[in-house]
């Protein structure tokens, strides 16, 4: 299993063997997410997840399974062309008029600046060689992950922020229910964006501690 760019191979290749290990993915395609935590070559590993797409949830996985079985994959191809497209090349200010609603007050203050000229190029160098990566994660959501949430044993916090309009919360409700011993943390005035901006320090600090 792979990152679109190929990223995840490489972060498996370099795993080594050690006394314990402290992650954390923002915003990480959930089955490369919940694969490197169940994978993970350690010993007392302590992750955290913040803002990821858990779609295995009962109705968001019937609802895109009844897209894709409906053939709708190709409508799916389709919306992701046209924006592809249009992010593909987009800056700080483009991006933040794309998403639109999709930016809770708190997001779209926080979309601002370098933050914003910084998640723009991120977008680019992802869609620099076509949107496929984006149809594959998509399309993951809904497909066998090939292992089970109950293999997770390491110790995982899941973060949200109760203005999060990308992530719905019941996402992050279902994973904390099927992840053994998963601690959740709710930030209520925060969003999908601003909880690794404004909240980092919180978050980091409680990573730090959970790891002993």
């Amino acid at each position: 299993m792979s990152g679109s760019d190929g990223s995840f191979d490489r972060i498996v290749a370099v795993g080594i063997p050690v006394a314990r290990t402290l992650s954390g993915w923002w915003e990480l395609p959930s089955p490369v997410a919940a694969c490197l935590i169940s994978q993970a070559p350690v010993t007392g590993a302590t992750v955290l997840a913040a803002a990821g797409v858990y779609a295995r949830h009962g109705e968001a996985l019937s609802a895109i399974r009844t897209l894709l079985g409906a053939g709708l994959a190709s409508e799916l191809r389709s919306y992701l062309e046209q924006h592809g497209t249009a992010l593909a090349s987009a800056n700080g200010p483009e991006l933040h008029a794309a998403l639109g609603d999709l930016l809770s007050e708190v997001d779209g203050g926080t979309l601002t600046g370098e933050f914003a000229d910084y998640l723009a190029a991120s977008v680019r160098d992802g869609l620099e060689h076509g949107f496929w990566g984006w149809f594959d994660d998509d399309v993951a959501f809904a497909r066998d992950w090939g292992f089970e949430l109950d293999a997770i044993t390491q110790p995982v916090t899941i973060w949200q922020g109760a203005q999060d309009r990308f992530v719905p919360f019941a996402h992050r409700a279902w994973l904390a229910g099927h992840v053994a011993g998963a601690r959740p943390r709710l930030l209520p005035d925060d969003g999908h964006l601003s909880i690794a901006i404004g909240s980092y320090d919180r978050v980091l600090d409680d990573l730090i501690a959970s790891g002993g």
